[in-house]
């Protein structure tokens, strides 16, 4: 029984010694496997942070014709809901994702990054309007209808439209046959949102006949600027009125060397300079009712001023080479010559401009390949301050 009793005392503590060895390498293995989980967790945290760091260092690269860092660039194309941003004719315009693409593709590779800026409810962008008016006697009935145009603005806003107006007159008496009579800037109301201003023709360097410089005028209006000046990030349009070449048509010339040419190249200049859309609105000449240009005045051909009927003989005989010059104008600025076929029109063609106007944008700003599905994919969040002093949200993802 002695025997017995010690064989199963040995058996026990063998059992006994077995387990404590299964449960030390059980042990051991589960704390390997828990040193093995800890510093894969480690290299993940480090290879997220290396990505936050390669992105920061991305965002505070300098776009070398601005001079901005990409930062500054994406806050501004977040405000203005898109990614090409116009920095004037000397920089021209700047394609952001383009400049990010490049970066990100250097740094982590093609085929192995996203990024996406969604923007947020987009802002309501302010439309600065500038006219600049031709005030020579046969612009009477189109510079009367602007009488009608502050009630409009203010209809447009009801619609949602931020937008305003300020209406130079170029500097002359406009004496009007009645019922009209003399036309100035006090004939205008003036609102929040549309006031009139004369510009002054020695500041202006207005040249040939002033009341009709509608090309140094543009550029003089432009730098006055608007009833508050100019916001950064406005949608800018100019609208010169004539129904003469800039300075007068008595010479009717498209000759690059001409006063009227210059005149007009310094509109175009000072127009793309500040990012202005130019619609120019080309009044009646008389060649819609006279053909030959050699009729007197009759009922619905010519105008009445300062008391007399006339027919607009100059104005009607340089036709073509106002379209040329206001058709230039347009196409170098983004903007589109209006062809007047009365004065009435006038109203209806600022309406059809201002609902064509996009303030809206594109919703968000994304580039980079497809995310995959099977690979480890790292992400980063970032926030993008604006202009207008608030945040949008940079996601960023990248794998091997």
């Amino acid at each position: 029984m002695n025997r017995k009793g010690q064989a199963f005392e040995m058996l026990g503590f063998i059992v006994l010694a077995v387990a404590f060895i299964i449960v030390f390498t059980l042990l051991k293995t589960a704390s390997t496997k828990s040193y093995l989980l800890t510093t894969k967790e480690l290299y993940e945290i480090h290879e997220g942070e290396g990505f936050r760091a390669g992105i920061n260092a991305i965002l505070q690269t300098t776009e070398q014709k601005t001079g901005k860092p990409m930062i500054e660039l994406l806050g501004i194309a977040a405000l203005l809901n898109n990614d090409t941003i116009y920095f004037g004719p000397t920089i021209g315009s700047i394609n952001i994702t383009e400049e990010l693409k490049k970066r990100f593709d250097a740094i982590y590779g093609e085929n192995h990054w996203y990024f996406k800026l969604p923007f947020e409810s987009p802002p309501q962008r302010d439309i600065q309007i500038i006219v600049v008016a031709d005030v020579s006697g046969s612009m009477c009935d189109d510079i009367y209808e602007f009488k009608k145009v502050p009630q409009i603005i203010d209809a447009l806003r009801a619609q949602g439209k931020s937008v305003s107006m300020r209406l130079f007159l170029l500097p002359g008496q406009l004496y009007c046959c009645p019922p009209i009579g003399l036309i100035s800037c006090a004939s205008f109301p003036s609102t929040e949102y549309f006031d009139c201003l004369t510009l002054n023709a020695a500041k202006c360097n207005l040249k040939g006949q002033t009341e009709e410089d509608w090309g140094n005028g543009l550029a003089c209006a432009i730098e006055e600027g608007p009833k508050n000046g100019w916001n950064n990030y406005s949608i800018k349009i100019g609208i010169p009125i004539s129904d003469e070449l800039p300075g007068g048509s008595e010479t009717c010339t498209n000759s690059t060397t001409s006063m009227q040419y210059r005149s007009l190249q310094n509109g175009i200049n000072a127009a793309k300079n500040i990012g202005m859309y130019v619609f120019p609105f080309k009044a009646v000449t008389g060649k819609e009712c006279c053909p030959s240009c050699n009729c007197g005045y009759s009922p619905g051909c010519g105008i009445c001023y300062s008391g007399r009927n006339s027919f607009t003989r100059p104005q009607c005989l340089c036709d073509e080479t106002l379209e040329y010059y206001m058709s230039k104008i347009a196409n170098e600025t983004g903007g589109e010559m209006i062809k007047l076929k009365d004065a009435s029109e006038i109203v209806d063609k600022i309406v059809g401009i201002v609902g064509a106007i996009n303030i809206t944008g594109i919703p968000y700003l994304e580039a980079g390949y497809p995310i995959p599905k099977e690979k480890n994919v790292r992400a980063v969040t970032t926030a993008i301050p604006t202009p207008a002093k608030d945040f949008v949200i940079l996601y960023a993802y990248q794998w091997s």
